[in-house]
């Protein structure tokens, strides 16, 4: 009887240490193995799945379900899956896989406003994209956002969205998207209102973002828009007006081709400031953040006229004081672009570039009486 009560101790012993060796073995296979996907592959993770659930869909069912069970137990901290899309890297392991959705940092896109881009633009960038979900009816308009996204009376919703990149994730709207650039523009605008230097020309932070529009508008060198406000903000001052090349541009809608005419400059619109006194009703783009700084921070300068350096917008411009050094710098501009045309005449003429797109005038009231700001060579 002993005898038989050991052989039973033995052998119940010898199933613990075999069930020990195989339950090791199948945990380190659990441990060390790795995802077969090549490259990287997004899982979803929907709310209340389990974990094993996700680990038999990314590694094929190899692990054995019993097993697999066992292993999570005793790893409970392994467990609490967040909900979301996540990105799974070639070769992943099964720990890695459980910490990235754990995690809770979900796969992210990206969406970019150009600075100085107009609303159709962005409503352009937005059907463009296969990741957001489209709300928007395709037929929507500038002038519909305001009511749709119920950001108040704006008949004209140009500028109220800040030119800049935003993260999204699958599921995420275009509408969404469009209310988050229209707050960021609301805070920024109004932080940088507060802030203001003193004695602006401004009656109200929205008339300051038409004026860094135009800023966004006049030049590419973030490093001269405060002296391209400056400029400006001296003509309001002094009851001049602004003369831009961009408004004009603006105002003219679909009729502009890449040419200014005469008949542009004498358009009789809300927006031509060659025509109206002061700022144009609304703003004719969508500014970044630095023309915002630009037009709350302007520079202490005396300039009253710019004109581009050349050809090339990354260049800047030329600032002067009175209208016998602005005509001096607008003769030096129409020289630059001379030689610009003598040197890339054969591209010019070969179709990768077009006389429209380098000007060899600017506006013709730019070097007359009316003391134009001088817009030449606008981004």
């Amino acid at each position: 009887m002993r005898f038989i009560c050991g052989f039973l101790i033995l052998c119940l012993a010898m199933t613990a240490i075999l069930a020990c060796f195989f339950l090791t073995w199948q945990f380190g296979s659990i441990e060390f193995s790795r995802t077969a996907n090549a490259e990287p592959v997004l899982v979803t993770v929907n709310r209340g799945e389990n974990a094993g659930g996700v680990i038999r869909e990314l590694f094929n069912d190899r692990f054995d379900s019993r097993v697999l069970r066992l292993w999570l137990r005793q790893n409970p901290g392994l467990t609490q899956l967040k909900a979301g899309t996540y990105e799974i890297p070639p070769g992943a392991g099964v720990r890695q896989v459980l910490a990235i959705i754990l995690s809770g940092r979900e796969k992210s896109y990206q969406i970019t406003f150009v600075e100085g881009t107009r609303v159709k633009d962005m409503l352009a960038v937005l059907r463009a994209s296969e990741k957001l979900v489209h709300s928007l009816p395709a037929e929507t308009r500038p002038e519909d956002l305001p009511e749709i996204l119920g950001i108040g009376d704006h008949p004209n919703p140009e500028g109220l969205f800040l030119a800049d990149t935003y993260q999204f994730r699958l599921g995420d709207s275009d509408v969404s998207v469009l209310k988050r650039a229209y707050e960021a523009e609301k805070s920024f605008l109004e932080q940088e209102w507060q802030s203001r230097d003193e004695n602006l020309p401004y009656s109200s932070a929205y008339e300051a973002l038409v004026m860094a529009s135009i800023i966004e508008k006049e030049s590419a060198v973030r490093e001269e828009r405060p002296q391209i406000a400056s400029v400006f903000v001296n003509r309001l001052r002094k009851g001049m007006k602004l003369q831009t090349d961009p408004t004009v541009i603006y105002g003219v809608g679909d009729r502009y081709q890449g040419k200014i005419y005469r008949s542009f400059l004498e358009d009789r619109n809300p927006y031509n400031t060659y025509i109206i006194e002061g700022l144009p009703p609304t703003p004719i783009a969508a500014p970044g953040r630095d023309a915002i700084r630009a037009a709350l921070h302007p520079d202490a300068t005396d300039y009253l006229f710019f004109v581009a350096r050349g050809p090339d917008s990354r260049e800047g411009h030329i600032f002067s004081r009175d209208d016998s050094s602005h005509r001096k710098a607008v003769q030096e501009y129409r020289r630059a672009v001379r030689e610009y045309k003598s040197e890339h005449a054969g591209e010019l003429q070969g179709g990768t570039g077009s006389s429209e797109s380098v000007p060899d005038t600017v506006s013709e009231s730019s070097v007359g009486d009316s003391g134009n700001a001088g817009t030449a060579g606008s981004n």
